[in-house]
């Protein structure tokens, strides 16, 4: 009788241990900044999203709109302070937006996305992963337009930690292994 409830116990451990697992594809922050009243450019706007995978890679989406100007935007740049390594960079075309030449996978001062075009009324997005957690104090974006004109504002950007990968798992499963020997004292 105590073997099966041994047995229910370690299930359930297993069971909540694999949603617990499976719960892990969270947003961790997100950030939005409009630019306004910015040269040409009347209102652009920049939100970040990043989400923590199951695999505790952290991926980062930004969508620009652009509402209101008479310039095109023509290169959108994050900063990457700390020159940490992302991949698997991409641009994330848009039906009738001229396409951006993406960054190329490594680490670099700045991730620049270049030579597409943004015009009033569009909106496009930008991502790429990174096992570097995002940092919530030191942010930043910037556009360049027309003519050569640079805009910037504030969003996240990676940070210079990789966290730790949950130790959850590893607890319930050690803990799986402490009720047998517990059992075989009690005989």
């Amino acid at each position: 009788m105590a073997s099966n409830r041994v047995i229910i116990l370690v299930a359930a451990m297993i069971l909540l241990a694999a949603g617990v697992v499976a719960s892990a594809d969270v947003v961790v922050a997100e950030s939005t900044d409009t630019l306004t009243g910015d040269g040409t450019v009347g209102s652009l706007t920049c939100k970040a999203t990043v989400t923590r995978g199951v695999d505790n890679i952290y991926t980062y989406l930004y969508e620009l709109t652009y509402t209101t100007g008479t310039s095109a935007v023509h290169t959108f740049s994050l900063e990457n302070p700390n020159r940490v390594d992302f991949y698997d960079a991409n641009n994330i075309p848009v039906i009738g937006v001229k396409i951006f030449q993406g960054p190329e996978d490594g680490s670099d001062h700045f991730l620049d996305w270049k030579h597409g075009e943004i015009r009033p009324n569009d909106q496009h997005q930008f991502s790429y992963k990174s096992a570097y957690a995002p940092m919530l104090d030191v942010k930043g974006f910037a556009i360049v337009i027309d003519g050569g004109s640079y805009a910037e504002g504030l969003t996240l950007v990676m940070g210079d930690v990789i966290p730790e990968p949950a130790s959850l798992l590893v607890v319930l499963f050690g803990s799986a292994g402490v009720v047998p020997m517990i059992l075989k004292r009690r005989k």
